[in-house]
């Protein structure tokens, strides 16, 4: 599961910049070992410090050691294993549990699958992409208000229920 992402180099001893996806951006140092996945490559890590920075974190990572190899890192992606994440509350889902859902509104009508989540101000977005078997191919923008707009989630099924009118 991706927890942050590498974005760039930091001064000449290897520490890179990291922007943690996680709810709480610190509890992203709670996780160990880190998996860094990129185009070149995949390499496994531990974090050895960390300091604040002005938007997000300063790391110095085990395996990264000079400037060089900080900057071959930028871009690659944080991951960890699923079976290091927290176990939830009834009600509560990780994102990448609700992406890939078939969502459907009260009367039946199926607008499509989850193909990702926002994050907003209010409240998160469900972005759900209509395929062939939806009732079009449009892309709804649904508010991911459970009780109120998602009104049941069965992920034995792959379904969400919404009470979302198909002109939406």
């Amino acid at each position: 599961m991706t927890v942050g992402k590498i974005v760039g180099a930091y001064g000449v001893k290897g520490w890179v910049k990291v922007r943690s996806f996680t709810e709480e951006p610190e509890a992203i140092f709670g996780y160990a070992p880190w998996v860094l996945r990129s185009a070149s490559g995949v390499m496994t890590c531990d974090v050895v410090q960390v300091k604040a920075g002005p938007k997000g974190f300063l790391v110095q990572l085990d395996q990264i050691r000079d400037r060089e190899a900080a900057a071959a890192a930028a871009g690659s992606l944080i991951e960890v294993g699923v079976d290091q994440l927290q176990a939830l509350d009834e009600g509560e889902y990780y994102w990448r549990d609700l992406i890939g859902c078939r969502v459907s509104n009260t009367e039946g009508k199926d607008f499509g699958v989850v193909h990702k989540l926002l994050e907003t101000g209010a409240n998160d977005v469900l972005v759900v992409k209509g395929d062939r078997t939806a009732i079009d191919s449009r892309e709804r923008l649904i508010p991911y208000l459970p009780g109120q707009v998602v009104l049941e989630i069965d992920l034995g099924r792959q379904h969400i229920e919404v009470d979302w009118e198909e002109d939406f």
